[in-house]
C-alpha cells in the first residue's frame, strides 16, 4: 500500500496525491440534483480541506453571483453559471470530480477542459472516502484494494 495516499476514512488516491500547492476545483452534477447538490459539494470540500487542501467550490461562486445580482438562488441560465465555473477552473491547478460527474454535461466539460490543459484530474468514488487518479482504477475498500491501469477519457 505504499503507493496509496489516505484522505478521509479509507484508501484514497494513487501516488502522486493531489498537490497541496494551488487550489483544487470541484466538478460534479448540479442541474437536476436536489438543492443543486450543495451537500455533495460541501462534503467533498470539507473532506479535502480537512486533509490540508485549498478548494474552490463552484457552488459558492454561483451563489455569490446570485447575491451580487440580487436574483433568486439558481435562477440564472445554465450557460451563465458555466462561464462563472470555468473561470474558477482555469484559476485552479487540480480538478476533483464528485460522484455522478459522468451524468453531468457541465462536469464533463470541466473534466475535458482540465484534461486538455494537462491538469491532474482525480475522482471521488464515494462521497466521503475513496479518491483516485482518473488515469487508474482502484477497486475494493479497506485492505482489499488493487490497482489496475485504465485510460482517462
Amino acid at each position: 500500500m505504499s503507493d496509496l495516499h489516505v484522505i478521509g476514512n479509507d484508501v484514497a488516491t494513487m501516488v502522486p496525491p493531489p498537490s497541496k500547492e494551488g487550489r483544487i476545483y470541484l466538478a460534479g452534477p448540479v442541474t437536476g440534483v436536489p438543492d443543486f447538490n450543495r451537500r455533495g459539494f460541501a462534503s467533498a470540500q470539507a473532506m479535502l480541506e480537512e486533509a490540508g487542501y485549498r478548494v474552490l467550490n463552484p457552488i459558492n461562486m454561483t451563489e455569490e453571483y446570485d447575491e451580487i445580482n440580487e436574483i433568486p438562488r439558481g435562477s440564472a441560465s445554465w450557460d451563465t453559471y458555466m462561464r462563472i465555473a470555468l473561470r474558477g477552473l482555469i484559476a485552479c491547478q487540480t480538478l476533483v470530480a464528485l460522484p455522478g460527474w459522468t451524468t453531468s454535461r457541465g462536469a464533463q466539460i470541466e473534466v475535458t477542459l482540465a484534461t486538455s490543459l494537462r491538469m491532474p484530474v482525480f475522482q471521488i468514488i464515494t462521497q466521503h472516502q475513496l479518491l483516485i487518479n482518473m488515469g487508474h482504477t482502484i477497486t475494493g475498500v479497506s485492505g482489499s484494494t488493487t490497482r489496475s491501469e485504465s485510460s482517462a477519457e
